[in-house]
């Protein structure tokens, strides 16, 4: 019931535009016996144009306005057939009332001398679509450059607002495919051919055989069998599921919303929607529906286009979207967010421009453009030349580093010196613990152990203040790394330079090393190697008395200032070997840790960075066309 209220719908907008449809003879649409026959002369005929399935069109001469036209004559060995005529008469006032941009306008109706009917019309020049979608499969990079897929799909829209038009006026076109389709040199979009129209409500035309027609597709064998699917009216892979049943079925603007579907799948795959090299294959897909289809490309389809094309080809009429003018409107939205998304792009492409043109140099220049990029990357996320220059910025550091870098270095180097300091002051006051055993070993003076006590506290308390300082300085910590060194050295007091105080003066200058910038290396080695030569000096320049003696094939230390009673002594090397391993472990362990976690974060960062670029560098990239066309295509 749906479709026939939608035929009497369309029968009554008719009555209003193009005559009564139920009443044919109001139009003289099967009659040809009052055309005037054309005996003066007018036209001179110039070249062939073309040739159809009723009439082969010709280039002529108009010699009353001086203008080229193209003419259409029925094939003459099809004359004796009333519904050949009867059919090239519908076609020719079927286009010449049909008012629109998109369909070629009719200049005459008359009889040649020989008594064929003919209709003259605009000539018009342009690339029919199956001509451009060849071309474009072909590679044809003139042809890719002029019509790419966002041009195809604006010109697709004005043919589906030319279709509305048509439909609205109780028309059926029935025979939509990429042949029928031609663009015109200056943006124009022409739907030919309307030999196979339907006038909504009007009686169909029976004959006595089938018309003799072009191949109905490209590619296509004939090699289907002797069956009623030679009556198809419409070409094969564009004609609609229900019209290439057993039973016969009216046509509906339904039938060309099916076609319009089909097209719009070809101009965006480079594919056609029904794949056969028969007319029983090609039937079969049609029959199958479309969604196989739909899955084979997704990946190439985008989905908003998709979901269109589905719209337009259910099986089911009564499914389909309702009129061209949606699937208009749908493709206006697709190309509203493509339009979009064009100008970010080209937004994008001017920042990176702009960076790549740059030759300044410094911190402010570093920081314009990497914001410059940023941007790129918000108005275009996939732009390639913004996300190449982002990651090369990122990982590959200036020559000098910035002044907020170098804040945040001190702020760094800062922190360190605090904590440093508070280490420091736990391990030397920590050294007064062995004190004990140094007294029990045997002291002769205490003058060792009172000067090893004070520098030990001296040390522990000056690194217990740097540790409280918000921004300690390189002379407050060069003020405890000697105190820690002379604290080191005064161990030679009790045993000499070759024992204790070697091995802490070397954990000494480890850490301290390690804790404070590149700049402190240097300085730090040398006071370190002066303090482990400093307690021979004095030895060998018998500024305090010897401690040690070399008889026969040993060497002997000599008791100084202390007796070195033997288990206190073994005792207090013993601990003080082991504290000064555990000392460095200690103090170096956390130091490591914390390398590799920066190592670790350095080299995750750069492969997140690594990310953000395509491995292909033909990844994200558009088709983009725009230019004149060439302008030898004939008409239909």
């Amino acid at each position: 019931m749906a479709a026939e209220d939608e035929r009497k719908r369309f029968a009554e907008a008719a009555k209003t535009q193009i005559g009564p449809v139920d009443e044919p003879r109001a139009l003289d649409l099967h009659e040809d016996a009052d055309l005037p026959a054309d005996g003066s002369g007018r036209y001179e005929r110039q070249g062939d144009l073309g040739a159809g399935g009723m009439g082969e069109v010709a280039l002529c001469l108009d010699h009353v306005v001086g203008r080229q036209v193209a003419m259409k004559v029925a094939h003459a060995d099809l004359l004796e057939r009333r519904d050949v005529r009867a059919r090239f008469l519908l076609e020719a006032k079927l286009q010449a009332q049909l008012e629109h941009p998109a369909i070629v306008p009719v200049y005459d109706l008359g009889r040649a001398d020989g008594g064929a009917p003919y209709f003259t019309m605009r000539r018009v020049r342009g690339l029919t679509l199956e001509q451009v979608l060849d071309a474009r499969l072909d590679g044809d990079a003139e042809v890719l450059e002029r019509f790419g897929e966002r041009r195809l799909l604006t010109l697709f829209a004005q043919l589906c607002l030319a279709l509305d038009f048509v439909h609205e006026r109780g028309v059926v076109h029935r025979d939509l495919k990429p042949a029928n389709v031609m663009f015109g040199e200056y943006g124009e979009v022409y739907l030919l051919d309307w030999g196979l129209a339907k006038v909504l409500g009007a009686e169909d035309f029976e004959g006595d055989g089938d018309l003799p027609r072009p191949s109905p597709h490209r590619g296509l064998r004939d090699s289907a069998p002797q069956t009623h699917f030679e009556q198809i009216l419409g070409t094969p892979g564009y004609v609609a599921p229900e019209l290439v049943g057993s039973e016969r079925v009216a046509p509906s603007p339904r039938a060309d919303l099916y076609a319009l579907g089909a097209l719009l799948f070809e101009i965006v795959t480079g594919e056609r929607l029904h794949r056969g090299d028969s007319l029983m294959a090609l039937i079969h897909s049609t029959r199958a529906g479309v969604e196989p289809r739909l899955q084979e490309v997704a990946d190439e389809l985008p989905p908003e286009l998709a979901s269109l094309v589905r719209a337009a080809t259910c099986l089911d009429p009564a499914e389909r979207m309702s009129s061209a003018r949606m699937l208009h409107e749908g493709i206006e939205r697709y190309l509203d967010g493509h339009r979009d998304s064009e100008r970010r792009r080209l937004q994008a492409d001017a920042l990176v421009a702009e960076v790549r043109a740059s030759d300044a140099e410094g911190d402010a220049a570093r920081r314009e453009a990497l914001a410059k990029l940023g941007r790129a990357l918000a108005l275009d996320p996939t732009h390639r030349g913004a996300l190449e220059g982002l990651v090369a910025r990122l990982t590959e550091p200036p020559d000098e580093l910035p002044a907020e870098v170098r804040r945040e270095l001190r702020d760094q180097e800062a922190r360190q010196t605090r904590q440093a300091g508070r280490i420091g002051a736990a391990v030397f006051l920590g050294l007064n613990l062995f004190v004990p055993l140094a007294i029990l070993t045997g002291l002769r003076t205490w003058l060792p152990v009172i000067l090893f006590a004070g520098l030990t506290t001296v040390t522990g308390l000056t690194s217990a203040l740097v540790s409280r300082l918000p921004e300690p300085t390189t002379r407050s910590a060069t003020l405890v790394f000697a105190l820690a060194l002379a604290t080191a050295s005064s161990t030679s007091v009790l045993f000499g330079p070759f024992l204790i105080a070697p091995l802490m003066v070397v954990v000494v200058t480890l850490l301290f090393t390690l804790n404070h910038p590149p700049h402190y290396r240097l300085p730090f080695v040398a006071m370190g190697l002066g303090a482990a030569l400093l307690p021979l000096g004095l030895e060998l320049a018998e500024v305090v008395p010897a401690s040690m003696a070399f008889e026969g094939e040993g060497l002997r230390l000599l008791p100084r200032t202390s007796d070195m009673a033997r288990l206190p002594t073994l005792a207090l090397l013993t601990l003080v070997s082991l504290a000064t391993i555990a000392i460095a472990g200690g103090a170096i362990g956390p130091i490591r840790s914390e390398l590799d976690r920066s190592h670790a974060r350095i080299r995750l960062q750069a492969w997140q960075l690594r990310q953000l670029v395509p491995a292909s560098s033909t990844d994200g990239v558009e088709r983009e066309v725009g230019g004149p066309e060439r302008t030898d295509a004939p008409n239909a």
